[in-house]
């Protein structure tokens, strides 16, 4: 009888004592500090392993043609935005079924670079494409990317080099008003 009553009486102080979590906001604030993430302007990760090719199947019910991927590394630049996926792949199937890119013969090197020139610029800068160029040259400049050519969303297949010489002549002093 005494256990009892004591089990009963850990139970009913135990289930009296108000446990309180840490402060969700507080914590996440913390570690964003601690990390630097208010800063944080670019970012760049490296890795392998496999990629597929999504919806392109040999059949219906195979699954997705499977590549190997030895190395690959993705930058990303949060200012401009603008990011760079650099990335090597090779056949894996054996043999390979057809479709996604099959059958591939030794390596394929895939670059992908992509910036926006229409995103809305931040408060006190200039509007207009041109800023954005040279935002987006820089970018390139700063990463060391070697670009011949930019297929842009909303425009005409451009050389690199013509994106240099509007940058050149027209730089930040063009100046555009609403």
């Amino acid at each position: 009888m005494k256990k009892s009553a004591f089990l009963l009486f850990v139970a009913v102080v135990c289930g009296s004592i108000q446990l309180r979590g840490q402060d969700a906001k507080a914590s996440l604030e913390a570690a964003s500090a601690a990390l630097g993430a208010g800063n944080l302007r670019s970012i760049e990760f490296s890795g392998r392993g496999f990629d597929y090719i999504f919806g392109q199947p040999y059949d219906v019910s195979a699954p997705w043609p499977t590549f190997a991927v030895p190395a690959m590394t993705v930058a990303i630049e949060y200012a401009t935005p603008a990011i760079r996926d650099d990335r090597r792949r090779h056949q894996f199937e054996n043999p390979p079924l057809g479709g996604g890119f099959q059958p591939l013969t030794g390596e394929l090197r895939q670059i992908l670079i992509e910036a926006d020139s229409w995103t809305p610029p931040a408060p006190g800068d200039v509007p207009g494409a041109v800023v954005n160029l040279v935002n987006f040259f820089e970018v390139v400049q700063r990463l060391n990317l070697n670009v011949d050519q930019v297929v842009p969303f909303h425009g005409r297949l451009t050389s690199f080099d013509e994106i240099r010489q509007a940058v050149q002549t027209y730089g930040k002093t063009q100046y555009w008003t609403n």
